[in-house]
């Protein structure tokens, strides 16, 4: 499904045709250690699964000559775990089998990243401009002319409940920023189920009132949902 013209939903990916770039967002290497420090066992496969999924986008799309990964690559703020380095070393070496180049956004949890990815000669940008598109985390308002701004941080997801059940689902938003095509893509960590956009507050500065957003649940088959304002009249 299209999200904008030439900007295809792949599971929790978004792929610009015209660009052969692969974006995803949020992938928050590490969180599986830190929830284990907090004493909630977890299996030790995350980095495994999320290779396994990368693998299974990249042959859905067309051409990938960039993957870029949009913010929050790691987890921990204050320090370059072990398990961090130990993943992100699999993951970058994994996708320099695959593409042309990998492109690192500075995320808010990405204090110490540069180090690790000098190291693996990849290049970290606070955001990155190619044609029409501007990359950015989205904790900051960043300037740019570009038509169509990307970011992640925001983690977006729908909760649908039903007699007391309840279930989440990771979803894209499209709206406007100012006069630009605004894109918020899912948290790409498969242990973090996401903001829920109908309950609560929003924490990247680009979005303020997001009524008018389109909802997209990714999926095998990404589903259009209609606007937030709609989806908050409709399920209260």
């Amino acid at each position: 499904m299209d999200i904008l013209p030439g900007l295809r939903i792949i599971d929790l990916a978004l792929y610009i045709e015209k660009e052969h770039i692969l974006v995803i967002a949020d992938t928050h290497i590490g969180y599986e250690a830190s929830l284990q420090k907090q004493g909630i066992m977890v299996p030790g496969q995350q980095m495994q699964l999320t290779l396994a999924r990368l693998e299974n986008i990249l042959a859905h799309a067309g051409t990938v000559e960039t993957i870029i990964i949009d913010g929050d690559i790691k987890d921990d703020f204050s320090e370059i775990t072990d398990s961090e380095w130990r993943d992100l070393k699999r993951l970058f070496e994994f996708l320099d089998t695959k593409v042309n180049n990998l492109i690192l956004i500075k995320g808010n949890h990405d204090t110490f990243l540069p180090p690790i990815a000098k190291k693996f000669d990849v290049p970290v940008f606070e955001k990155y401009e190619q044609g029409n598109y501007c990359f950015m985390h989205g904790d900051r308002a960043l300037p740019t002319k570009k038509k169509v701004i990307i970011i992640g941080h925001e983690h977006p997801a729908l909760t649908l409940r039903d007699n007391g059940r309840k279930e989440t689902f990771k979803c894209f938003l499209k709206g406007t920023y100012k006069k630009q095509n605004l894109i918020v893509l899912p948290s790409f960590n498969l242990l973090m189920e996401g903001q829920d956009i109908l309950r609560r507050e929003r924490l990247s500065p680009l979005l303020d009132d997001i009524s008018d957003f389109e909802v997209f649940v990714a999926g095998d088959q990404p589903l259009l949902f209609g606007k937030v304002g709609e989806l908050k009249r409709r399920m209260g």
